[in-house]
């Protein structure tokens, strides 16, 4: 006789092994007919039973923290009491959550659109080209008479602390320096001496002021007193410039946001070497220089940034990703629940992010990277091959049933697929 121990099961495990994803009782995760769209039911595992009704409740899947390993599993009951509706805020729909990870049951249902209506303060007509006013008026509303006297003050400090003597300059010829340089940016030259070499000279630029004058005035200009500075403060990579830049974010503040806003990523060239902040990024442009968060209107004009000084938050703490962090700093200068619709990258977009901002009250567009799907919602979307078959403008689409997310995979005129997600 068999030495072997007979091993004992509740009837829950029994059936939990009847109904589990992988048994051969159960529905493959990987068929993507139409006539099967909702997702698979997988038992609670708790055994949680709704003390009124004698039944066990409804059982939710969820997440994997990592991008990669997503697992977007969920009930295939099409049915919704009232109590789950949109009606009920999406941050008590997200609360039921098991072991505080976010869950996720994609079906192919119709798009519920949300209430778009702005409901914050309209922005005044703006003139960015500059016709009402002149570019000096325009320009001053950014970089104010304030800004220019703070700059002013550490100049004249800075050249008695390594001259010795005051250079004693104005505001005027602080202003005159920076009209200079946009001269110089309209008319580029390889060596700044040529804009005063009689062979080049450039009259917007060489009667303005003198040659050894500009270039001393240059050596001069600080934004702070560095004699001033705490060490607590130089650990800010960007403490010399902080100041001045502060005092610019906040007037681009002050500039009403009409109701679309989009948060990307701009690159200042630099190629110099003696920078701790600069960064590579392949394919730009101009692939050396500074990273800096920014938010601007459909009408191109800046309301917010931020430079990017490093990754200073450990991963193992980030849900958001560096990307979605820098879009929840961006929108946390504007009025939340009054829907303004926010759009992204693909750099961005996780589907933590989207669940936050709409928490806050934000309608968001943006595209996705397809590893942040997740396998379950992969499968299901028609696949790159399938689309092109279809030709050009083939689509498919999914909605997440407790936050009204939709997902939707499209062919471009390039034969290539893009993966957005939109609440809008």
């Amino acid at each position: 006789m068999s030495n072997r121990k007979h091993e004992t099961f509740s009837v829950q495990h029994v059936l939990d092994v009847i109904e589990v994803d992988d048994s051969d009782f159960g529905q493959s995760a990987s068929d993507d007919s139409d006539t099967d769209d909702d997702v698979l039911y997988c038992p609670d595992r708790t055994g949680n039973l709704d003390v009124e009704s004698g039944r066990v409740q409804e059982p939710v899947l969820s997440d994997s923290d990592n991008d990669e390993n997503h697992d977007n599993e969920g009930n295939s009951n099409d049915d919704r009491d009232d109590d789950h509706g949109y009606n009920v805020p999406i941050a008590t729909r997200l609360a039921a959550n098991r072991k505080g990870k976010a869950q996720y049951r994609w079906k192919k249902k119709n798009f519920e659109p949300p209430d778009e209506q702005f409901l914050g303060k309209i922005a005044e007509h703006t003139d960015p080209t500059g016709i009402s006013e002149i570019p000096l008026q325009y320009f001053q509303h950014f970089v104010t008479q304030e800004m220019l006297e703070l700059v002013l003050e550490h100049t004249n400090i800075y050249s008695v602390q390594k001259h010795g003597k005051c250079i004693n300059t104005s505001v005027k010829k602080l202003e005159q320096v920076l009209g200079m340089y946009f001269k110089m940016g309209l008319v580029e030259m390889p060596s700044l001496k040529m804009y005063w070499a009689n062979e080049t000279r450039y009259p917007a630029v060489a009667d303005v002021m003198s040659r050894n004058r500009f270039q001393f005035l240059l050596r001069t200009i600080p934004f702070v007193d560095n004699e001033s500075i705490s060490d607590e403060e130089k650990n800010d990579r960007i403490w010399r410039i902080k100041p001045f830049l502060e005092m610019f974010r906040q007037q681009c503040l002050q500039v009403t946001p009409v109701q679309e806003q989009s948060v990307d990523k701009i690159i200042v060239p630099y190629k110099g070497k003696f920078s701790k902040i600069r960064q590579y990024i392949e394919g730009k442009p101009h692939p050396w220089g500074f990273k800096i968060w920014c938010r601007c209107s459909v009408n191109g004009l800046l309301h917010d940034f931020e430079v990017y000084q490093g990754n200073s938050v450990k991963q193992s703490n980030n849900k958001f990703g560096v990307g979605g962090i820098a879009v929840i700093k961006m929108c946390d200068t504007l009025q939340k629940h009054v829907n303004y619709k926010i759009f992204s990258d693909n750099y961005f977009t996780t589907f933590k992010l989207v669940e936050k901002l709409l928490n806050d009250g934000f309608l968001y567009v943006g595209t996705v990277k397809p590893n942040r799907l997740g396998k379950s919602l992969r499968s299901r979307l028609l696949k790159e091959k399938d689309l092109i078959k279809n030709g050009r403008g083939s689509h498919d689409y999914r909605v997440e049933t407790t936050t009204n997310v939709t997902c939707l995979r499209w062919l471009d005129t390039k034969a290539v697929t893009h993966v957005q997600l939109l609440w809008y």
